[in-house]
């Protein structure tokens, strides 16, 4: 059984490393693959628009999609673990409705600020924002409670007049 293991983790980290590869190598630029393994490890000089090419946009990307990867099955993992649930999701915890409202604000926030839907300009809002979510959300809890308060006080003082007005003789 130990073996076994040991052989379904090399043939994933194998397939890995070739995945990432082959990212690497296809793309809409066709840059052979001699070529890739030059430029990843240095070999010789390619053209610059192809180093620019791996070093810029296709490594970043495979990289980006890797660390994604593991970062959404951990905590799938830790979700499972912590519900003690293998079906448990992330609509459990709201984790899909937040995600939701978060991508509604931001095409609400940039439709406000003349179409700039997830340019550098939207991107830095919501990096700005960011920090100070869970003070804006604790303000609209407050203000909803204090808008429910106004109204249970306003019922209150309504039924608080019906009952100023009793018999003289009654204690206070």
């Amino acid at each position: 059984m130990r073996h076994s293991n040991t052989l379904w983790m090399l043939a994933i980290v194998t397939a890995i490393f070739v995945l990432i590869f082959l990212n690497l190598v296809l793309g809409s630029v066709s840059i052979p693959l001699q070529s890739v393994w030059h430029i990843i490890w240095n070999l010789e000089n390619e053209p610059i628009t192809w180093q620019n090419i791996i070093w810029k946009s296709r490594l970043p990307q495979a990289l980006t999609a890797l660390v994604a990867g593991a970062g959404l099955s951990i905590s799938g993992l830790q979700m499972q673990t912590v519900f003690r649930n293998p079906l448990a999701g992330p609509s459990v915890l709201g984790i899909s409705s937040g995600a939701s409202m978060g991508v509604a604000w931001v095409v609400l926030l940039s439709g406000a600020m003349g179409g700039v839907a997830l340019s550098s300009l939207g991107l830095s809002i919501i990096l700005i924002s960011e920090p100070t979510r869970p003070y804006k959300s604790s303000y609209a809890i407050f203000c909803l409670k204090k808008k429910k308060n106004t109204r249970t006080n306003q019922r209150q003082s309504r039924y608080s007049t019906t009952r100023r007005h009793r018999h003289p003789n009654t204690p206070i």
